[in-house]
């Protein structure tokens, strides 16, 4: 009898602990920056030299390009949408419908969520491409959708944060951020962390509830990112926020005018990438600054692994090792113009303005 008894408490607490774990587990969904902290941080270590796996062309220039798990998803001609297949070279799927000026999208399980220019959020069906559901909002739509639960949450040009069921597209909430949210939201123990144009930093719990706001000089245009104990966000103007988690301004840092990307959080640092051409970085709890390296490459948001920064060149990869400060040319494709960049895996995928998709392994 008492073996029974505890058996069955074990198991009960087990069932507890597990749904207790699996609120607060961190999300794996792919999407922008690799988490939903947007972070930017990988954790894989590149080696050496790249090694070139294949070429692959649609005929005609690609309108949307993405990693998502294995796959790429591309746009055609047409901004049908294509879930690409590099290890067999073949489209498994095309969208049904056209979808132009897409956000970043996000995969979750077996469901495709992302937003368009013309005030759409869409969900699709990952295995087959059909559209499950669509809801329109008359407002563009171009920060990440961001799973939060059972919720997808997402800001708009006007001025809401809206959260919807991501089974039905129905609007569970909606809060008032009182100008345009262009940027991506971040994520962290179901809380949601924005930013606007007009310079209204917030964090909402997953009701849609404000927990803290504060006002900074400046417009954000780019993806804040989430660390355990602090949040960090850039202005287009060029200053970068560094925030405790119950609000307070913990340092700020005045650059040169304009950012070239939003901020990566590694190991106790903030990286920031300057229009000047220099990558900083500053210490999380001081704000003192530990690396200043100039980068002479194209302005964006360079993706930050396990020891290196790799940034995208005009005709390749530029990789920076962020101890030794030694840079080198990691890939170079003589003859070609490179249009984006993007890393799923141990795979780097190189898109050309003519069309064509160089793949490496790294």
């Amino acid at each position: 009898m008492k073996t029974k008894i505890f058996v069955s408490f074990l198991l009960g607490f087990f069932l507890f602990a597990q749904g207790t774990l699996a609120q607060y587990a961190p999300n794996y969904g792919y999407t922008y920056k690799g988490n939903f902290q947007r972070s930017g941080s990988y954790p894989q270590t590149l080696s050496d030299t790249a090694s070139l796996v294949g070429v692959y062309s649609l005929g005609y220039p690609i309108k949307a390009f993405f990693a998502l798990d294995r796959y790429l998803l591309l746009g055609d001609k047409d901004h049908r949408l294509l879930r690409y297949d590099p290890d067999y070279q073949r489209i498994l799927w095309t969208s049904e419908f056209s979808y132009a000026d897409l956000s970043h999208p996000t995969l979750w399980e077996d469901q495709l969520f992302f937003g368009t220019r013309n005030g759409r959020i869409v969900c699709l069906d990952w295995k087959t491409g059909q559209q499950i559901w669509n809801n329109p909002l008359f407002a563009h739509v171009s920060s990440a959708p961001l799973m939060v639960g059972d919720q997808v949450v997402f800001g708009s040009s006007d001025g809401l944060i809206y959260a919807l069921n991501k089974y039905s597209g129905r609007t569970n909430w909606i809060f008032n951020a009182e100008s345009a949210v262009i940027a991506d939201l971040a994520e962290l123990n179901g809380l949601i962390f924005a930013g606007t144009i007009g310079g209204r930093c917030l964090t909402l719990n997953s009701l849609g509830r404000l927990i803290w706001e504060h006002h900074i000089h400046g417009t954000i245009t780019e993806a804040p990112a989430v660390h355990k104990d602090y949040f960090a966000v850039s202005t287009y103007e060029g200053i970068l926020y560094c925030f405790n988690q119950d609000g307070s301004l913990r340092w700020h840092k005045i650059n040169q005018p304009f950012i070239s990307s939003s901020p990566i959080i590694q190991n106790g640092e903030v990286y920031q990438f300057f229009p000047d051409g220099y990558l900083r970085s500053y210490h999380m709890d001081t704000g003192e600054m530990n690396l200043s390296i100039y980068v002479e490459c194209p302005r964006q948001t360079p993706i930050l692994t396990a020891k290196t920064m790799i940034f995208r060149l005009w005709n390749g990869v530029l990789k920076v090792d962020i101890k030794t400060q030694a840079s080198q040319t990691y890939i170079f494709q003589e003859g070609f113009d490179v249009q984006s960049m993007v890393l799923s895996g141990k795979n780097i995928y190189l898109l050309m303005k003519t069309g064509e998709i160089f793949r490496y392994t790294l």
